[in-house]
């Protein structure tokens, strides 16, 4: 009578409660049928499920159609026990449950006593999924360990998504066929519309959707994902291309650790024809600069607690292992990418006013600007069809502007003789990131089990286009960037009695990207400009467009006008973005015969916030 009220329960709250969000998880399922030599079914067996690298041990039994059902269980590799009365006791061994997979174990009991001979066999040759339709590609760590990984994209890392190209229903989002793990479509649904999940909640952002190598945690921090291309579960319905599921490495009965260190560097490489050329004719090593230095450590396994007082046996420490496990992870990674460029920067007798290079005719660089004439400089001031050009192209100090001379000195003087492409530059965009992860997991009793997870990222870099004049007063387009990201999970597994399980998930992901003008701070009206023309909290950006600058561009290195002054001011503007969101899940798994139901809800609160002035510093074009 119980079971049939618990049964019309159930179906009550899937009749009404149609309309709420199915929860979603990163465990998987094994299940099979148990039958005698003859085939026929063997009810009320007893089947224990037991991690090989943790202990843990569940227990249930077959049904009266033979069928036995394990939810919710873990990824890694499992041990089945199966007996019964009359038969001998089976052991299927190395049963790997995959992150959102289903495992079909088909176990068939020889006929003898329970106590007798015991019959091993391995699961590799017996697994098999008959029970769901979805289609998945499974990554697991060995994987990601000794597959090649290069470095780079929106990361410049190493990314863990950069693995879901294995599935050959995973294309880049663009039409060559890029595998660009920022942006990639999932049997044919739209770009960005993947849902990415890390023990079982989301990370998409709010902001950019999954942009998620930014975010992510080191790729030896995961166990393993899976990808899901189709036919997945109606509790993945967040989604318009796909699933990506992630879980994170627990700790183990015995310690396991690794160490290592990934390193590039342009010294280990030749230099091309084009860095020749431009070294031509000193033979420094002017080869771009491209360091690139990966390193980390993590260590897992089962947790000590010390032991207090007086002849407490067991030594100093007191193990835990079967009932709470670590794993902790440290990654750090440095990048200085560097680009050598040859830019026009004011010359020195320039900065003090004097033009007097620009009657030189000689010059092919002062002679192709003005047909072979001299180019004159005239007084501003002055009507345009009556003024004069000033004496010899000096500018009097009396005619200068104090604004526009201060921001002149911030230019870099000159390393080359000339008036066109005199400055070398060596830009460099730094890149220091350094992440940790750890991950707790509790056998509270025989039926609850709790899993904690956390994970920091901090990235401190210079953004945006390469630097081609020193810092703080650079080139436009450059800007700081510090990007914090933070991953919490908790995970509750209680066994309310063998054919049912409730599952709680809690995950909160919070992102707070700071991107900077490079001058921030900078006192403008110390530069001579009136406090309230600007915002007063950033150096101006001064151009000089329309000198040969490819089109929709402010890039003056393409351009053979000596006119075309390298600009400076960094980017326009100055910003913070907080991204947070909370995500409550929780649903229950009810196995009846060859039934099983699952229902549940899934809850997301967001909260996006910017902040950004108007613009940073004033910004100004000039010509001559």
């Amino acid at each position: 009578m119980k079971s049939s009220n618990l049964l019309a329960a159930l179906l009550l709250l899937l009749v009404f409660g149609a309309g709420i969000a199915f929860a979603q998880s990163d465990r998987g399922t094994v299940r099979g049928t148990v039958t005698d030599p003859s085939e026929a079914v063997i009810p009320n067996a007893k089947v224990v499920l037991t991690g090989i690298e943790n202990g843990e041990i569940r227990e249930t039994t077959t049904g009266d159609e033979g069928i036995y059902v394990f939810p919710e269980v873990k990824a890694g590799l499992y041990q089945l026990a199966v007996e019964a009365p009359g038969f001998s006791r089976t052991l299927i061994e190395n049963i790997k449950v995959d992150v959102q997979g289903t495992q079909s174990i088909a176990v068939k009991l020889p006929v003898g006593e329970v106590t007798g001979n015991v019959v091993t066999v391995n699961a590799e040759g017996i697994s098999i999924n008959t029970d769901t339709p979805v289609r998945q590609t499974t990554v697991n760590e060995r994987q990601v360990r000794e597959l090649p990984l290069l470095t780079g994209g929106e990361s410049d890392g190493r990314s863990p998504l950069s693995f879901i190209f294995l599935d050959s229903n995973v294309n880049g989002a663009n039409n060559e066929g890029s595998t660009n793990s920022s942006k990639f479509r999932v049997s044919g649904g739209q770009a960005s519309g993947t849902e990415i999940l890390i023990d079982g909640a989301s990370v998409r952002r709010t902001q950019n959707g999954t942009f998620f190598s930014e975010t992510a945690p080191s790729p030896n921090a995961f166990q393993e994902f899976t990808i899901s291309t189709n036919s997945y579960s109606a509790e993945f319905g967040n989604s318009s291309g796909g699933i990506v599921n992630f879980t994170l490495k627990s700790g183990t009965n015995e310690f396991h650790g690794e160490a290592y260190n990934f390193l590039r560097n342009e010294k280990f490489n030749a230099a091309d024809i084009d860095t020749n050329a431009r070294c031509s004719p000193t033979r420094e090593d002017c080869r771009n600069r491209d360091n690139r230095n990966n390193y980390g450590f993590n260590i897992g396994g089962p947790i000590y607690f010390p032991n207090f007082g007086e002849g407490t046996p067991g030594g100093i420490f007191r193990s835990l292992k079967d009932r709470a496990f670590f794993f902790f992870h440290y990654e750090g990674y440095r990048l200085r990418e560097g680009q050598n460029n040859t830019v026009t920067v004011p010359t020195l007798r320039m900065r003090a006013g004097d033009f007097s290079e620009l009657l030189n005719t000689a010059d092919p660089n002062v002679a192709r600007i003005n047909g072979g004439n001299p180019i004159l400089i005239y007084d501003p001031r002055q009507p345009s069809n009556t003024r004069t050009a000033f004496a010899g192209n000096i500018i009097p100090q009396s005619a200068f502007d104090p604004a526009g001379f201060a921001i002149l000195q911030r230019y870099p003087l000159p390393t080359r003789p000339g008036i066109f492409k005199n400055y070398d530059s060596a830009g460099v965009r730094p890149t220091d990131t350094n992440q940790y992860t750890i991950k707790t997991d509790f056998v509270l009793t025989s039926k609850q089990r709790l899993s904690f997870s956390f994970s920091r990222r901090d990235t401190e870099r210079l953004a945006g286009a390469f630097p081609l004049l020193p810092l703080p007063f650079t080139s436009f387009d450059v800007f700081e960037q510090n990007f914090k990201s933070n991953i919490a999970r908790v995970q509750h597994d209680y066994t309310i009695t063998s054919n049912l399980l409730n599952h709680l998930n809690i995950g909160y992901t919070f992102f707070d990207v700071a991107n900077a003008n490079t001058t921030t701070g900078f006192n403008t009206s110390s530069l001579g400009i009136p406090v309230t023309a600007t915002q007063n909290i950033a150096f101006p950006r001064i151009n000089f467009p329309g000198y040969g600058q490819p089109p929709g561009t402010e890039d003056c290195r393409p351009s053979s006008d000596p006119r075309c002054v390298q600009n400076i001011g960094s980017s326009f503007f100055d910003d913070q973005i907080r991204d947070a969101t909370l995500e409550i899940g929780d649903f229950v798994t009810f196995v009846s015969g060859r039934q099983t139901i699952k229902f549940g809800a899934n809850v997301r609160s967001a909260q996006f916030n910017v902040r950004r002035p108007s613009t940073s510093g004033r910004s100004g074009n000039s010509r001559c």
